[in-house]
């Protein structure tokens, strides 16, 4: 494995880098994390590649918690005029 610091961009006499790094095949196979998003971080001294998890899941409420929840809004609601 390799790493290598590339030029991303310049902007005047400021120089923008970026790191590359070549992965084994067979551990980004294995990982199965090709085309997609990971994060790095660092513990240890060692460098940690993880899957980014993204949560687009939108849960949906049945009536009866949306009755409650209407409900609840109400009673903060009465609570905040008390206090």
């Amino acid at each position: 494995m390799r790493i290598m610091k590339v030029t991303n961009k310049k902007k005047g006499n400021i120089t923008y880098y970026k790191y590359r790094v070549n992965l084994p095949i067979k551990a980004v196979q294995e990982a199965k994390l090709l085309n997609k998003d990971i994060i790095a971080r660092v513990e240890n001294n060692k460098i940690i590649l993880e899957e980014e998890f993204k949560r687009n899941v939108k849960s949906t409420l049945t009536d009866k918690e949306k009755i409650l929840q209407k409900e609840l809004v109400k009673l903060i609601e009465k609570r905040k005029k008390f206090l």
